[in-house]
């Protein structure tokens, strides 16, 4: 299980500082109710391992100051997986977040 990182924290594991991880027991009636699961964020949490993940290439500049892809751990059978979609979209679109 992830442990909850306290806010004001700094340093590598501040990474979660702004969000609270679900416990175990979510995961487990998740996986109890669905037939398969997408998860976002999944190498935060203590997930079986996989083969099927999936990588939102964002098409983001290196020195954006967002990161440039997102991962996704998947609990289907099947080879990894890369998604590429502009989080921005293009110029007179909406901003649609695809998560």
């Amino acid at each position: 299980m992830v442990e909850e990182i306290p806010a004001g924290t700094t340093g590598a594991a501040d990474v979660r500082h702004w969000d609270v991880a679900p416990p175990q027991e979510y995961f487990d009636e998740l996986a109890r109710v669905s037939k398969n699961q997408i998860i976002w964020g999944g190498n935060y949490f203590d997930l079986p391992p996989t083969r099927c993940f999936v990588v939102w290439d964002k098409g983001i500049a290196e020195k954006f100051s967002m990161a440039m892809c997102e991962y996704a751990w998947t609990s289907f059978n099947a080879n990894a997986k890369l998604f590429h979609y502009l989080p921005q979209g293009k110029k007179g679109e909406e901003r649609f977040h695809p998560t």
